[in-house]
C-alpha cells in the first residue's frame, strides 16, 4: 500500500460516472435536451443586452 496523504471519496469509475461524458440513446437524448413550455417561452424572449 502506498503512503498517500490524500483523501479518497469517490473512485476512478465514480469520477468517471459523475463528470465523464454521458453516453445517451435516441430517446434519452430527446428527452434529456427538449424543453418544457415555459423554457421555450423564455428562450424566445429578447435579450435584455442591446445588439451592437
Amino acid at each position: 500500500m502506498t503512503n498517500n496523504k490524500r483523501l479518497t471519496i469517490l473512485t476512478s469509475e465514480e469520477i468517471t460516472d459523475l463528470y465523464g461524458i454521458p453516453s445517451f440513446d435516441d430517446d434519452e437524448r430527446a428527452a434529456f435536451f427538449s424543453l418544457e413550455s415555459v423554457e421555450r417561452h423564455c428562450s424566445h424572449k429578447p435579450s435584455f443586452f442591446p445588439r451592437l
